[in-house]
């Protein structure tokens, strides 16, 4: 009679769950609640929204980690990450806040690196501003973000516009000077470059070193950096593992603490809610993201702790 009790419940929780939350296909360990498109700011009039996952495990306070979507700078919303947020939320006893922010093509196509960057930044403070209202902590926060979220997960770190206690740059843009200089800025942009029609690389390079995580790495003497797991997969073409392991390098040049981590197998956007074809090799987040989001994971809660 009590294992068939333990039956009974145990189907009832599933179906509770499962008629509560949209889950990826992978094994759940508890429940969330989902804070669907807030509005945390409409720069010149443009809504930027985030979704805020809050795991359903009775504490009173989370630790957090804002997301940052990938897409070159120019296509894609915070619903790639949709999985991925989910994934950590159910598997950790973190708050998971997926944001929206400028795309350069937004803005009849007139938005700039630094713009996106700097939404970025303000998502993440207005998150340090805001948490405790969903059962966040702000003393504990981190950050990640894959290819140009990526990228935006480091120009956060670098920025010091904000303390946070870890990062996971995902096969980022890291050298954004190496990325134009191998055809990177034509993209999907539309006549124009990172800057504007007027602006280029070699007319204006201390602006792509101001937007190039390499080129802003502090000494540790002057400032010391949260830790940084980089992690890319073995076969991408898009941001190679050499271009992850020289960011590796100058990093430890400077004396800041790093982890690099190898996807072995996998290519680009690995961590993508959706199907994707790199190099001829499909990737797909049931198959290819619990792995490298278990250690991002673990790596997140060490530094928490």
């Amino acid at each position: 009679m009590m294992r068939i009790t333990l039956y009974i419940l145990a189907f009832s929780l599933i179906f509770i769950a499962c008629k509560t939350n949209k889950t990826p296909d992978t094994s759940t360990t508890h429940d969330y609640k989902t804070h669907a498109d807030i509005e945390w700011s409409s720069p010149d009039g443009f809504p930027l929204t985030m979704d805020i996952y809050v795991p359903q495990t009775g504490k009173k306070s989370y630790p957090v980690l804002i997301v940052y979507h990938g897409g070159g700078w120019c296509i894609n919303t915070k619903s790639v990450m949709d999985s991925l947020s989910i994934y950590i939320a159910q598997h950790s006893e973190m708050i998971v806040c997926n944001t929206n922010y400028r795309l350069l093509v937004d803005q009849d196509n007139t938005v700039t690196l630094d713009q996106t960057v700097a939404d970025a930044v303000n998502a993440a403070l207005w998150v340090k501003n805001n948490i405790r209202n969903y059962g966040g902590d702000p003393t504990r926060m981190a950050v990640t973000g894959d290819s140009a979220g990526g990228h935006l997960a480091a120009m956060l770190v670098l920025s010091n516009e904000l303390e946070v206690k870890a990062a996971v740059p995902s096969y980022g843009v890291l050298n954004v000077v190496k990325w134009v200089e191998g055809g990177g800025e034509t993209g999907w942009l539309k006549g124009r470059g990172f800057f504007g029609k007027e602006i280029n690389l070699k007319t204006h390079p201390e602006l792509y070193e101001a937007m190039s995580p390499y080129h802003l790495i502090p000494d540790a003497e002057e400032r010391v950096l949260p830790p940084m797991l980089l992690t890319v997969g073995e076969l991408d073409k898009v941001t190679t593992p050499e271009s992850i392991r020289a960011f590796e390098a100058k990093l430890k040049e400077h004396n800041q603490p790093c982890e690099y981590w190898e996807h072995q197998g996998r290519p680009h956007a690995y961590l993508d809610g959706h199907r994707n074809d790199f190099s001829g090799v499909v990737t797909e987040f049931r198959k290819d993201a619990p792995e490298a989001l278990d250690i991002m994971i673990a790596f997140l809660e060490k530094h928490f702790d």
